[in-house]
Parts: structure tokens; sequence; C-alpha cells
């Protein structure tokens, strides 16, 4: 039942890396800024979030990496270390990919326990776990993930601002559902917004940028 709407739980087992194209909004210094990139995640703690500013195009493109407790900023060819605040923000993202996976709400280690319902009636599921924020998954009746509430980590890797995000519509590939757009609210205010158009899956994911290494 869990896993019906998003593909059946062999088809989630099976893709354990997503590699999606899409176009996002991030507020920014007050503003909105566009862009448009390819997120390759291997949830919860490996992803290359690869964007450049729409108006200006590939030429302005930078790569995020995050590779368990280590994660690069990566412009051209250069990699820097990312700021460890930085790093502890991103890896819990990238953490809020492997719960929509649903799979790893089995693994022992997670602690799942009922929220109630929300003013639409979906049902609330609080996951806990060593080491991670918690998190809310909210379902609907299909069910399917349609919203999630969390808060963003901060310095030192504990919780900061709240963080209340909606997920909308579907985008199928290699036998699972996805959710085609996801509207990010931190501390009540718009963060930012991304439509996927395109979603591959895959057994792993392999890129020298994982290991530190510079792209060829």
């Amino acid at each position: 039942m869990l896993f019906r709407s998003a593909g059946g739980r062999a088809a989630l087992e099976a893709a354990r890396a997503l590699d999606w194209d899409a176009t996002a909004t991030v507020r920014a210094g007050g503003q909105d800024v566009a862009i448009t990139g390819r997120w390759r995640v291997l949830p919860p703690d490996s992803a290359i979030s690869t964007t450049w500013l729409t108006a200006r195009g590939p030429s302005t493109a930078r790569s995020l990496v995050v590779s368990a407790a280590r994660g690069w900023l990566v412009r051209d060819t250069a990699l820097t270390p990312m700021p460890p605040e930085t790093l502890a923000e991103e890896r819990h993202q990238f953490y809020l990919y492997a719960l929509l996976r649903l799979v790893p709400l089995l693994d022992p280690a997670a602690r799942l326990s009922a929220a109630g319902t929300d003013s639409a009636g979906n049902r609330g599921v609080r996951v806990e776990r060593d080491g991670r924020l918690p998190v809310t998954l909210w379902f609907d009746a299909a069910p399917r993930v349609v919203a999630m509430m969390t808060t963003f980590a901060a310095p030192g890797g504990g919780p900061g601002d709240r963080q209340d995000i909606r997920l909308e519509g579907t985008v199928a590939a290699g036998g699972i559902t996805w959710f085609r757009r996801v509207v990010i609210r931190r501390a009540g205010s718009p963060y930012f917004e991304m439509d996927i158009s395109a979603l591959r899956t895959a057994a792993g994911l392999d890129n020298p940028m994982l290991r530190g290494e510079r792209r060829p």
C-alpha cells in the first residue's frame, strides 16, 4: 500500500539514484533568481547539483557536490571546500529525497509516529532518526507524499527555521513516480520552487567530483 502510487517497492529499491533536469526560482537577497540545471542525487548523502543563471546561460554554471561528510563548490575545474554550515544544510535537504523514496521508512533505525492530519485531511507521519533532523510527511489518499514539514539545518547541525514543502504533479521514469514540482517556504516566506522537465533513474551515481577530483 505504501509504495503503490510511487511505482512499487521493487522499482523504488532499484532506482537508488535519481537524475533530473529542471528550472527553479531561488529567493536570494530579497530577489527571485531564475536558474536552470541538472540534479544528480544518490540519497541520502551523495549529490551533484549543476545550475546556471537562466538569463545568462551555461557559461555561468557551477556545481554543488555533497559526498557523505564532505562537500565542494565547483566552478570551471576549481573545487572549493563547502563551508560546514552549508554542508550541514545541503545534507539535510538531500536527506529529504531519501524519504521520498519511501524505502528508508522501513529501516528499523527510522522511528515513525503518527502526526495527525492536516487541514486537507492528509495523514501525517513523523520520521525521526539518529543524526537527522525530524521530518513530517503528509500522505494523501493515494497514498502519495504531498507535503513535508521540517526545519533548515543550522550551524552545528541543529534545527533552524521551519521549512514547509509542497509537492505537486508527477513525472515517471524507471518504473517509479516522482514529484514534478516542489515549492518550499522558509519561516513562512517563499524560498525555492522547482519544476522538473525530465527524470532518469539508475542503480548508482559514479562521478569523479564525488571523490573530490576535478572534472575532466
